[in-house]
């Protein structure tokens, strides 16, 4: 008997919206102790996020703060008010980044498969996109998730070998 996606995702996996905070997703990160959920808007799927797409929302923040701050402290000489200047970026930034939403770090690009998918197929969808999990559809419906770790398990289990 082969396996396939339906017979190892997580049906029940947590989902999050596009207008989450991105403190309210890393609450459920801890709580849920994954890093990553399905996005879905009214019942759609529009998306994913996971830990590293906020980290790496929070560097380009950091980036663009620093490129703004070398550019003030290059002409501080002529501004009377430079570390306010500074100050008020610093503000600004964190501000931004307390009003970030999981809309605007989630990826739209997803990496989906069918129910009847073999695991083979989900194994090269992940490593082909480079992607810790995929979402498993019924037609157009999330039904679940796999993730690396789903993989481990059946390793782990030896339900691999069994399966083959």
């Amino acid at each position: 008997m082969s396996l396939t996606a339906a017979n190892i995702m997580q049906a029940d996996a947590k989902s999050v919206a596009p207008d989450d905070t991105l403190l309210d997703v890393e609450r459920a990160f801890v709580q849920e102790r994954v890093g990553g959920f399905p996005v879905l808007d009214d019942g759609r799927l529009v998306g994913v996020v996971s830990r590293s797409d906020i980290v790496r929302q929070l560097c380009v923040e950091q980036s663009l703060s620093e490129e703004a701050s070398d550019y003030f402290r290059q002409f501080h000489e002529y501004l009377d008010d430079a570390e306010e200047t500074l100050t008020v970026i610093a503000e600004r930034v964190g501000r931004r980044i307390e009003h970030l939403t999981v809309g605007d770090v989630m990826r739209r690009n997803l990496v989906t498969v069918p129910r009847e998918a073999s695991l083979i197929d989900v194994a090269r969808h992940m490593t082909e996109r480079q992607v810790h999990r995929v979402l498993v559809l019924d037609g157009d419906r999330l039904c679940g998730v796999i993730t690396t770790l789903d993989f481990a398990r059946l390793v782990v289990d030896a339900r691999l070998i069994e399966a083959e």
